[in-house]
């Protein structure tokens, strides 16, 4: 990890970190009320506390706000791992590499890795902040398998972001991502929300493990489609010859 990511990282968590401090403050200001409606159940409250991931059976409010700016964290400072240094200088990279394909792959996994550890510091923030309220029982299986979810919402956003950098340049590619993560959040009060990456991250309380696969197996194919995309566009896009951000 070279210190411009770790700076990249840091940064996203700090966002994370303010955003769920600012949920626990509101939380205990409303703690009587919060504890007759959900008493000690780990499901719940966690789900609450989570960016308001749980909040998709409610319909939308405030919430959605700090739910976008979670989501536009992490294509704001890793939506250009890959598209800056192929729209500026793709072609000088490639003369001193082996296989573009190898390249690329190794950035995905690195965009992978760094989407898992946002997540991770996510969930394990928001199982120490539901911790506080005093509850039994914590979940650990079902906790895994909304980190994994949330990494692989996260991964999709990057690598969107990303992918079409190498076209439009940065500032309109984090502008479609985030119009992308706002769409799915809309997508949560229609019939299609099955499709969205977000209500896919969700951890509904009463949701069983198989469904929670279910949500996992759709946000999985969003990155493999998405992976599938910057692979053609790597093997076969002359790159490196029009720098994207100069385009606007």
């Amino acid at each position: 990890m070279n210190r411009r990511n770790l700076f990249r990282l840091g940064a996203v968590v700090l966002i994370v970190f303010l955003l769920d401090l600012s949920d626990i403050v509101e939380l205990h200001s409303r703690l009587d009320e919060f504890e007759i409606n959900y008493g000690g159940d780990f499901s719940s409250i966690f789900s609450i506390l989570l960016l308001g991931f749980n909040r998709v059976d409610l319909g939308l409010d405030a919430v959605d706000i700090s739910q976008l700016t979670f989501l536009a964290a992490a294509p704001l400072f890793f939506g250009q791992n890959i598209s800056a240094d192929l729209s500026i200088s793709g072609t000088y990279l490639f003369t001193r590499q082996n296989s573009r394909i190898s390249w690329y792959v190794k950035r995905c996994l690195s965009l992978l890795w760094y989407s898992l550890l946002i997540s991770i510091f996510t969930c394990g923030l928001g199982t120490l902040l539901t911790l506080y309220f005093d509850v039994s029982n914590v979940p650990l299986g079902r906790i895994a398998l909304v980190t994994a979810s949330i990494t692989l919402c996260t991964f999709v956003l990057i690598m969107l972001s990303n992918i079409v950098g190498i076209f439009v340049g940065s500032t309109v590619a984090l502008a479609v991502a985030v119009f992308f993560a706002a769409l799915n959040i809309l997508m949560i009060a229609s019939p299609a929300r099955v499709m969205s990456i977000v209500y896919n991250s969700a951890f509904l309380p009463e949701e069983s493990t198989v469904q929670m696969l279910g949500k996992l197996s759709v946000n999985g194919a969003y990155a493999l489609v998405l992976f599938t995309v910057g692979l053609v566009v790597i093997k076969r896009k002359e790159l490196g010859l029009v720098n994207a951000e100069h385009i606007f």
